[in-house]
């Protein structure tokens, strides 16, 4: 069965862009979409995901409360921040990976099997 993902991320452009390099992968499956915050838990009950790919700053940039989502699925932040304090109050907030949208989309699918099975994932340049 594959590993169901949702998308959480205010740019429609950047979500579909998005979809589309996850469903690439016949490991995963794109289960859900919301375009501002208020979306997400609903999105979320509907779509029964296993990972939720959660774009850090949503709705006039205002992070998104990780601590309530990290209790319902696995989120893996995909943001355009790279910076190192963004990534370790994500992960102590309970998201289980950090991704920059600067990276390739391979990388985002590692990071999704990676999460999938249980584990975390940093970018390289965050492993210290």
């Amino acid at each position: 069965m594959p590993v169901r993902v949702a998308i959480a991320d205010h740019h429609a452009l950047v979500r579909e862009g998005i979809a589309l390099l996850v469903q690439r992968d016949a490991g995963l499956s794109v289960v859900g979409q919301a375009g501002d915050a208020d979306g997400i838990p609903a999105m979320l009950a509907r779509s029964g995901c296993d990972v939720l790919l959660l774009d850090l700053y949503m709705d006039g940039n205002t992070a998104v409360d990780i601590a309530s989502l990290a209790r319902q699925v696995k989120v893996i932040v995909l943001t355009e921040s790279e910076q190192p304090s963004d990534a370790a109050a994500a992960i102590r907030a309970g998201a289980r990976g950090f991704i920059s949208k600067r990276y390739a989309a391979d990388t985002m699918i590692q990071a999704i099997h990676a999460v999938a099975c249980g584990g975390t994932w940093l970018t390289p340049d965050l492993r210290t």
